[in-house]
């Protein structure tokens, strides 16, 4: 909740000295204490130190009573000046309760003092409700939740100033509205001065006008606020005579504001004229000037209310957040007469523009001077007059309700709201405004996630403002929210339909920003969708310079290494590997040459191509051996240069030592250097058990690329070192030992001892039972050992992997074709027939073409027609 101590005189205890804390001399320090540090904001000092001298058993019952007070004070000034919402509850609701311990006790020395205060913080309270109400001026919930706390606070005060009075021994009396009898009196307590009694009751007497006047802002028409003016008028005419009084001036003011609002401008005019400035404390002249401009004002004489503020500035040398933000009222009123049509002798078009720039230009120079909560209020009425102006008003009153709506996130609403706005606009032949209402919509449906929406509206939008310029933001957001509407209910249609929405930008769009990024959203679909050929097309076609260049350069060795471990036809396969060596050099000419190093980026990127190398037919090892010397020393060269620099090494070189160390040990297996292989492998022994782990559990998949006498070799040697740990079990951490298992159990696999493998890998999967990658070495060893009770545990394991997928993605129905492979090995062609055309009924695609391939054959061999 924004401050309100600064609207018009509310809030008068933060502004009045003393207040209902106002107690003997002897306090009155006390209260000047507390009262600078709320000026100067200091909330928490107040509150830390508060409760340290509340806790003194030996304080009198007068300083407890003051400094509760105080403390409630300091609490709802904290309040209202609160950064969110939840902190101002809070603090309310603690200025409330740190008063009901003494409010429980009526024969307390100063419960009288303390029951006053209880009803001000209810009027702090409603006045900061109206202050929120007025930074919300198109929030009815904001308004009525005003409106009470104003009837809340205005009950509570007529009460609470009867039982003053009966504490401080004066008889009650009427207030207007209030018909019961007075009370009989009773003595006041006897260290409470006639004077002090007498300032609270002007407080609260004061606080009721306020209420009153608050309650008719709040309230435009009807009889309530009639009622509640004519109390305001005859409660401030009262406080008016009394000279004596501290609020003798703020009533009078009041007074100015009850005329206005009143529609008697010309007698609260003249009321204002006949107070004289000079007699009037510094400390309300503003409020006064204040008063008189508004009334200005509300005659529709803006020239004539900022002649006020300008004289009242020149004389003092000064002006008040509040003066200045009236006057950007007054140039606002200023601004929207000269396009009146009612507006006498029109200006010709150049002289009205520059009067219009000229007040334009005052505008923002008076609001950069206005600081805090009246610099916000501004703001409001600038912006709402801006719209007022731009799109007329009813036009602007939808925008505003759809803002509400929007920052309520009632989606629903606001969409109807800006559906409403966009045909409007249209219809008054503002072609760019309805465009600009036309993409709002749509925004707001991408907001609240309703992608089949704001996907349709996105589109809507090309077609109906094909000049707009932002056309390809919204063609490209349209296909991300369709993408996005895939992503929750996957189909192929809404596949098609995602991928055609980025095409037709690369198409229409063709020289626009967002292109790199359509061809990156393409390459990422085709990507997951395991289309390598089509996720090459749009990789490397992303620029160099693009924001998305990097991730590109580091996908293409991974697209290129899945074409060649599943490319099975031998006249394709030359191509293909031309067209990779060919990518492959296109990325590494531009990389620094040796002895010069590179970067983190490119050494990773050179890893991948080294793993690409390594798959082709005619395996590259040398090449391969090459790139990962210059890995190994551009990681060397980072690493000194951390150390003159004094700052530790990037984590990403140390990730690279174990793939450099497993691809080395592969190439120098595959080059026929097996000694050096084993020579580098058995060196990194006296490495920690745990990284040479982590190199050991690489070296499985790698050795496929190997002959098999080389791969037989590379086994042996990787049994020997895992034997080798396998003596230090009782030593290794329980993660490392699960490690341990797994690599002697590679080391099995190379060697070809399968039932060995396949027996540790089953005592590794029970503490990983979920483990995918496990469960699929284990099925695919025994569909290799081929006997009817391997084959019918490689069923099960493929059966439980397909369960862990949903069905209808790729990953589905690679498992399903195992599943269907292993029980055609199995002789149950019945079952695979079944599992076939069910299949087929369901997820006639299949997935991609490579997999639908795959069924066909499959159908084939199983005497099925095929589609």
């Amino acid at each position: 909740m924004a401050s309100a101590r600064l609207i018009w005189g509310i809030l008068v205890i933060a502004l009045v000295p003393g207040g209902v804390a106002c107690q003997a001399e002897d306090g009155e320090a006390l209260s000047t204490y507390f009262s600078e540090l709320r000026a100067a904001g200091l909330f928490r000092v107040a509150e830390e130190y508060a409760p340290t001298r509340l806790s003194d058993p030996d304080l009198s019952p007068s300083d407890r009573a003051l400094i509760t007070v105080e403390l409630s004070r300091c609490m709802a000034a904290h309040a209202a000046e609160a950064a969110t919402p939840a902190e101002s509850q809070e603090m309310w609701g603690r200025a409330r309760s740190v008063l009901q311990p003494l409010l429980s006790d009526r024969q307390q020395a100063r419960w009288g003092v303390v029951r006053a205060r209880q009803a001000t913080l209810l009027c702090d309270l409603a006045l900061a409700e109206f202050w929120s109400s007025l930074l919300l001026p198109d929030s009815p919930p904001q308004k009525s939740q005003a409106i009470a706390a104003v009837q809340q606070a205005l009950d509570d005060l007529r009460i609470a100033g009867e039982e003053f009075r009966q504490w401080a021994g004066k008889p009650a009396r009427t207030v207007p509205g209030d018909s019961r009898p007075a009370s009989s009196p009773r003595r006041r307590p006897g260290d409470l001065s006639a004077a002090d009694v007498r300032r609270i009751e002007d407080e609260l007497d004061y606080l009721g006008i306020r209420l009153r006047i608050t309650f008719a802002r709040l309230q435009l028409t009807g009889p309530d606020r009639v009622a509640a003016l004519l109390d305001a008028e005859t409660l401030a005419g009262e406080q008016g005579k009394r000279s004596t009084s501290q609020f003798y001036w703020l009533a009078r003011i009041a007074r100015i504001e009850i005329l206005r609002l009143q529609g008697e401008h010309d007698r609260a005019i003249t009321w204002a004229k006949s107070i004289p400035l000079t007699s009037v404390p510094p400390v309300w002249a503003d409020s006064l000037i204040g008063e008189w401009a508004r009334t200005e004002l509300a005659r529709q004489r803006p020239a004539d209310a900022m002649q006020v503020i300008l004289d009242y500035g020149r004389e003092h040398g000064r002006l008040s957040p509040e003066l200045r933000e009236i006057n950007v009222e007054c140039l606002l009123a200023s601004l929207e007469k000269l396009h009146s049509p009612q507006a006498p002798s029109p200006a010709p078009p150049q002289e009205l523009e520059k009067l219009e720039q000229e007040l334009q230009r005052q505008i923002d120079t008076q609001r950069q001077l206005i600081p805090g909560p009246w610099r916000t209020y501004a703001d409001l009425l600038i912006n709402r007059a801006t719209q007022t102006r731009e799109y007329g008003a009813e036009l602007a009153a939808m925008v505003r309700e759809g803002e509400r709506a929007v920052g309520l996130q009632d989606w629903i609403a606001a969409g109807t709201v800006y559906e409403r706005a966009t045909s409007q606009a249209q219809r008054e032949g503002k072609s760019d405004l309805a465009a600009d209402l036309a993409y709002t919509r749509a925004s707001i449906a991408v907001q609240s996630r309703d992608w089949a929406v704001a996907s349709r509206l996105l589109i809507d939008f090309q077609k109906n403002y094909p000049q707009d310029v932002r056309g390809a933001d919204a063609q490209l957001l349209a296909a991300w929210a369709v993408g996005q509407h895939h992503d929750q209910q996957p189909s192929p249609a809404l596949r098609s339909a995602y991928t055609e929405q980025l095409k037709t930008l690369l198409t229409r769009y063709p020289k626009h920003s967002s292109r790199g990024e359509a061809e990156w959203a393409l390459a990422v679909d085709a990507l997951r969708h395991e289309e390598w050929p089509v996720a090459i097309q749009y990789l490397e076609s992303i620029p160099a310079d693009h924001v998305r260049a990097g991730d590109a350069a580091a996908q293409w060795p991974y697209c290129y290494e899945k074409l060649l471990t599943t490319f099975g036809e031998p006249s394709g396969r030359d191509a293909l590997e031309r067209q990779a060596s060919a990518a492959f050099q296109v990325q590494v000419i531009r990389w620094p040459k040796p002895p010069l190093g590179w970067s983190l980026a490119q050494s990773e990127n050179a890893l991948r191509w080294a793993r690409v190398l390594l798959y082709f037919r005619a395996r590259r090892y040398a090449d391969a051996d090459t790139l990962l010397r210059q890995v190994a020393h551009s990681r060397d060269l980072a690493e000194r240069e951390a150390a003159r620099d004094g700052v530790p090494l990037a984590t990403g070189w140390t990730a690279l030592l174990a793939p450099v160390h497993q691809m080395q040990i592969v190439c120098l297996a595959g080059l026929g250097r097996m000694g050096e292989a084993e020579h580098q492998l058995r060196q990194l022994t006296t490495s920690d058990p745990a990284e040479l782990l982590v190199i050991l559990s690489g070296l499985a998949e790698l050795s496929q690329t190997l002959e098999p006498v080389a791969r037989h070799d590379l086994g042996r040697v990787q049994l020997a070192v895992a034997q080798r740990l396998e003596r230090q079990r009782e030593s290794l951490p329980r993660e490392v030992i699960a490690v341990l298992d797994q690599c002697l159990a590679d080391a099995y696999t190379a060697t070809g001892d399968l039932p060995e493998a396949i027996e540790i890998y089953e005592k590794v999967l029970l503490t990983r039972p979920r483990d995918r990658s496990l469960l699929e070495t284990i099925s695919r060893l025994s569909v290799e050992r081929g006997q009817p009770e391997n084959l019918k545990r490689a069923k099960a394991i493929y059966q439980q992997l397909e369960g862990f997928e949903r069905p209808g993605t790729l990953e589905w129905f690679r498992r399903r074709l195992e599943v269907v492979r292993v029980t055609h090995r199995l002789g149950a062609l019945d079952e695979c027939r079944k599992l076939l055309k069910v299949t087929r009924i369901l997820y006639p695609q299949l997935g991609s073409p490579a997999l639908a391939a795959e069924y066909a054959s499959l159908e084939k061999e199983c005497l099925l027609p095929t589609p």
